[in-house]
């Protein structure tokens, strides 16, 4: 039994070592060893080592394991590289340049425009799961909006060649002439090839293996709190300042500037069209994709939505620019939501509108409607604090208008139809308070004003026959 204990110590003292040195000192100056990797130092916090052994990008997560099977620090705390500031990359890139001198005979950075150099390294930046979505492999966000991308990256030339370029390197590199300027890329980032580069005429030029920067330490952004509630389109087009304060966003900013998006599909103007005006839009489509990406991000923004603000971002500046979007299938609470692949905008819009109608948790001021006792809000309590709200679209149309009415509680309402001299030309009563309504069709030329009894609250939208 004792020589089995011995056994037991021998083989784990490197482990146990390493835990108390990295429990010893946060910022302590020599760490380790840790058998196949060197110890590069630390960086607000959070120590850095690197392999020894040279790996394809795609072997990034391989290299990852080996070294959480050699530590006895939570896997969660072990992860490539992922840089949330320009501290922490100058820091980290500082780092390496010490490395690479006493490694490489002082030489401490790789010669201009040499990516493929040892003395550049991976980090955890990779698109592998979704082409030109680039996020960390930890899986934190990008909670400082910090990207260090190299002039003219990322620049995947997957159509070019055989494998493309779905990792990212962190490049100790000198300057090199850039087009009529001096391009200075120390610390910066580029994305780089999964294997061997291979032409499309089958040519074979070389390897591309880098060292793997590992960062050990609990991740600064950690994931967002999932929620399963969700406010309308409608609430937020009626809701106070203080309720887009609280998401950290305000009425005036343009849609096509917090999408990213480039293309408008006719729906909005690039640089124009107003968080506020795209939840105005009427029409279904990009239209109601606009209206319903707004809601959908505030939301998230609050943290008590079922997608995290990132992922809404992308999927709606996806389906602007490329015409397909993808949300992953999120569990929260016991329920599962399936996300997917959207490959039109009207899909996407409608699994948003879905979940921006879970029920609403504030109030028109942007507070909370329940106390911090409570574990959800009653759907009474979510229902009465919504506005009433409605929109209708096609305006102006040719044919028939839709009305989409967004009730502020289970009240039945009315709605009135008269045209511009006041005649009153449709009204119904005794309808549900939240639903689209079909109007017009058999209407002539000419403008109507609609407007909907809801309780004491009433509504009205102006809408033009061709």
């Amino acid at each position: 039994m004792v020589h089995t204990l011995l056994h037991f110590v021998k083989q784990n003292a490197q482990r146990v070592l390493l835990a108390l040195l990295l429990l010893s000192s946060t910022f302590a100056q020599a760490q380790g060893p840790v058998p196949g990797y060197d110890y590069l130092g630390a960086c607000s916090g959070h120590n850095y080592y690197i392999s020894k052994a040279f790996v394809f990008g795609n072997n990034i997560g391989s290299v990852v394991a080996d070294f959480q099977a050699k530590t006895v620090v939570p896997d969660n705390e072990v992860y490539a590289a992922a840089i949330v500031n320009a501290t922490e990359n100058a820091c980290l890139t500082s780092l390496m340049q010490t490395y690479n001198s006493t490694l490489y005979g002082g030489i401490g950075l790789a010669a201009g425009q040499d990516w493929g150099d040892r003395r550049n390294a991976w980090i955890g930046l990779t698109d592998a799961a979704q082409e030109g979505n680039f996020g960390w492999s930890n899986g934190q966000p990008n909670c400082q909006d910090f990207r260090n991308w190299n002039v003219g990256e990322p620049n995947n030339f997957a159509g070019v060649v055989s494998n493309g370029e779905d990792y990212t390197e962190i490049l100790i590199m000198g300057s090199y002439q850039y087009g009529n300027s001096t391009n200075d890329p120390l610390g910066k980032w580029n994305d780089w090839w999964n294997q061997n580069i291979t032409t499309p005429t089958g040519q074979n030029l070389g390897p591309t293996m880098l060292a793997v920067i590992i960062e050990v330490g609990k991740a600064d952004c950690p994931p967002a709190p999932r929620g399963n509630l969700g406010c309308s389109h409608g609430f937020w087009k009626n809701a106070k300042d203080a309720a887009w304060a609280g998401a950290g966003y305000n009425r005036t900013q343009t849609f096509s500037s917090v999408f990213n998006i480039n293309n408008g599909r006719d729906a909005i103007i690039i640089g124009v069209t107003t968080l506020q005006g795209a939840l105005e839009l009427g029409g279904g489509g990009y239209f109601n994709l606009a209206r319903q990406g707004v809601a959908a991000l505030l939301n998230a923004s609050r943290g008590f939505y079922p997608y995290t603000p990132a992922e809404i971002t992308l999927a709606v500046k996806n389906m602007f620019n490329l015409g397909t979007a993808v949300l992953p299938a999120v569990t929260v609470n016991g329920t599962t939501y399936t996300g997917g692949i959207f490959t039109d905008a009207g899909s996407l819009a409608t699994y948003l509108d879905n979940l921006n109608n879970l029920g609403c948790p504030l109030n028109n001021k942007g507070e909370t409607t329940t106390s911090s006792r409570s574990a959800a809000p009653s759907a009474n309590n979510l229902i009465v604090q919504k506005d009433l709200a409605i929109s209708g679209f096609p305006n102006p149309s040719s044919t028939g208008f839709s009305i989409q009415i967004d009730g502020l509680s289970n009240e039945r309402a009315g709605i009135k139809v008269t045209d511009l001299n006041g005649r009153l030309i449709e009204q119904r009563t005794n309808i549900a308070g939240s639903q689209i309504l079909k109007i017009g069709a058999n209407y002539g030329a000419g403008m109507y004003n609609v407007e909907v009894i809801q309780g004491a609250k009433r509504k009205q939208v102006k809408l033009v026959k061709q």
